[in-house]
């Protein structure tokens, strides 16, 4: 196996860098406005830390081999290997800001006291895991990938030898799954006012997505989805609907009993014709008056017999309702 030596570390691209505040802090960033485009072959530089951790897509791998410089814009370089030695280093990437193409926007944050949007991007077959701010020298854990056991992984193995780093390009295959860490390239954009919200990640096809729980928005994933509204939005709208719903409905029965009631109210009992609350009305006074029928200069009585038949009305003045007719 051929032993690579480390370059020397990269001096940063001349950019114009503009200076922002974030969370109180100064921060030098320089723009990448356009996505930087896609080469062949560089998802496949992956490399092994002397610890043992698998990590792609990191500028650092230019250190090892030089020819895969081409898989980075010089602004990531030189953010990802910045020196806060170096007068001309810069530490972040922006105001103006795009994934390159061989990512994609995993996660966005905005922070309206300095009305910026931050910009999360992960490689293309890497799953969003964590919110963090990154460290320089430490192994970010924002974007992760899983090999299976049994796959053969190609990648270059860094060891320490004679006290500086030296590395063999080698094939393993491996025994149980690992867990290899993609290099992100975040950014920032400058914003008008809007609320300070936290966007979820959208995971690339094939992989899981462990953003955190605390999101609120979902961003749009590699496929250019559009960002859509919050659950929370959505469930509280369904819910209110519901609730109107239930309440018109609800409104309408009581109307339609009310007016049952009093439809009921207003039909006479049988056998009574409407006199049944006479009583409770003073000011419905009858007339006394005989009521005779005839029919044919014949006088027929109502009933089968020649009794006679009196009604009686249920007030205090007793009034007499006769009717004369003769048996036919």
């Amino acid at each position: 196996m051929a032993t690579l030596t480390p370059t020397p570390t990269l001096t940063p691209t001349a950019v114009t860098l503009t200076v922002i505040t974030v969370s109180g802090t100064h921060v030098q960033v320089a723009p990448l406005p356009t996505p930087f485009p896609s080469r062949s072959g560089c998802a496949d530089n992956i490399w092994r830390r002397p610890e043992g951790t698998f990590v792609a897509w990191d500028p650092l791998y230019v250190s090892y081999v030089t020819s895969a410089s081409t898989c980075f814009a010089p602004q990531v370089t030189s953010w990802w290997l910045f020196n806060s030695k170096t007068v001309s280093a810069y530490q972040g990437l922006g105001l103006t800001f795009a994934c390159p193409e061989a990512y994609y926007t995993a996660a966005t944050s905005v922070l309206s006291s300095e009305s910026l949007q931050q910009v999360y991007c992960c490689p293309s077959q890497y799953g969003f895991s964590s919110y963090e701010q990154i460290s320089h020298g430490v192994v970010p854990s924002q974007c992760t990938s899983v090999a299976p056991a049994g796959q053969v992984l190609s990648f270059l193995d860094v060891q320490i030898v004679d006290g500086s780093p030296a590395g063999n390009t080698t094939s393993s295959k491996l025994q149980s799954s690992a867990t290899i860490y993609g290099v992100p390239v975040n950014g920032f954009n400058a914003i008008s006012n809007q609320t300070s919200t936290l966007a979820s990640s959208t995971a690339p096809p094939g992989t899981t997505d462990n953003a955190d729980s605390s999101a609120t928005a979902v961003a749009s994933g590699p496929s250019g989805s559009k960002v859509g509204p919050p659950l929370g939005t959505v469930v509280g709208a369904a819910i209110g609907v519901v609730l109107a719903l239930i309440a018109i409905a609800f409104a309408g029965f009581v109307f339609w009993r009310r007016r049952k009631r009093m439809m009921e109210d207003r039909t006479p009992s049988p056998g009574t014709f409407g006199l049944e609350n006479m009583s409770d009305h003073d000011s419905v006074r009858p007339v006394v008056q005989k009521y005779e029928l005839y029919t044919a200069e014949q006088k027929h009585e109502l009933s089968a017999t020649v009794d006679r038949h009196e009604l009686y009305a249920s007030w205090p003045a007793t009034s007499i309702y006769e009717l004369h007719g003769s048996a036919p």
